[in-house]
C-alpha cells in the first residue's frame, strides 16, 4: 500500500493486522499531539501546494495535482466515541500544545480529503451518546454519510439515511461480517468483510 498509515488505537488490547505497516500508533494524548503535530505539517504542505497551484491555474481543480504531489495518508481510529472523549479533554488542559488539538483535528477532518488525507474510523452503536455527537469533529466527521454498517440493525445508528427502507429491513440483523452501504438514499449494497471461519 502506497501511503503513510497512523493509527489511534483507542482499544488497546487490540492491534491491527498491519500494524508494522503504521508509521505512528496514538493511545493516549502525548501520541495523539505527535500525530496531530505530523497531520499539521502536512496540511501546510499541501495548502502552499493548493495555493501555488491554484495561483497559476485559476480555472482548474487542485484535487488532482495534490493527489499527483503528495503521499496518501490514511487515519485510522479504531473507536470514534474514545477517540473524541481523548480529543475534547484537551480543551481544559494545562498544556498549550495539547488545547490546540480540537480545533485541528475539526479543520483536518474538513479539509483533509481534498489535501490527499482519508480518514476511517470505527463506531458502536451504543456509543452515540450526547457528548460524542455533539462534538464538531464528529458531525463533520459523518457529513458526508459515507461508509459501511456491520451486522444490520440500521434502525439503530444514526449515521446513514435509511428512511425509505421497510421497518423489517431496517431492523434485520446481519453476520459480523456483513455490511451495508449506501450507494444513495435509500440504495443499498451489502459488503462482505473477509474473516476467519466461524
Amino acid at each position: 500500500m502506497n501511503a503513510d498509515i497512523y493509527y489511534f488505537n483507542m482499544l488497546s488490547e487490540f492491534d491491527i493486522p498491519y500494524e508494522n505497516k503504521v508509521r505512528k500508533t496514538a493511545r493516549n494524548t502525548q501520541q495523539l499531539n505527535e500525530i496531530m503535530n505530523i497531520l499539521i505539517e502536512e496540511f501546510k504542505v499541501r495548502k502552499k501546494i493548493k495555493e501555488d497551484f491554484e495561483a497559476k491555474n485559476p480555472a482548474k481543480p487542485y484535487v488532482e495535482h495534490i493527489a499527483a504531489n503528495t503521499q496518501k495518508i490514511f487515519v485510522i481510529i479504531d473507536n470514534m466515541a474514545e477517540f473524541c472523549k481523548l480529543v475534547y479533554e484537551n480543551l481544559s488542559s494545562e498544556n498549550i500544545e495539547y488545547r490546540k488539538i480540537p480545533g485541528c483535528i475539526e479543520a483536518i477532518f474538513k479539509n483533509g480529503r481534498d489535501r490527499n488525507m482519508y480518514f476511517f474510523a470505527g463506531f458502536k452503536h451504543n456509543s452515540f451518546t450526547t457528548d460524542v455527537t455533539g462534538k464538531v469533529a464528529f458531525r463533520t466527521f459523518i457529513s458526508d454519510r459515507t461508509g459501511i454498517n456491520l451486522g444490520g440493525c440500521l434502525d439503530r445508528q444514526k449515521i446513514f439515511n435509511h428512511i425509505s427502507m421497510p421497518v423489517a429491513q431496517q431492523q434485520k440483523s446481519e453476520k459480523y461480517y456483513i455490511g451495508n452501504t449506501f450507494i444513495s438514499a435509500g440504495d443499498m449494497r451489502n459488503v462482505f468483510i473477509p474473516h476467519e471461519s466461524e
